[in-house]
């Protein structure tokens, strides 16, 4: 059963990612953090 939700290649995620800046629109938080010297992100990946 679909979801309805679009499903973003990496490359989409990333644009999109960029184009909020790294900030949710909806709450103004981050959608990433550091961790082991590495940026993790918050954001689903839906697939």
């Amino acid at each position: 059963m679909s979801n309805g939700r679009k499903n973003f290649s990496l490359i989409e995620q990333s644009t999109l990612y960029n184009q909020v800046n790294g900030i949710c629109p909806l709450c103004q938080k981050s959608l990433s953090y550091m961790k082991e010297g590495k940026l993790q992100k918050l954001f689903e990946n839906i697939r």
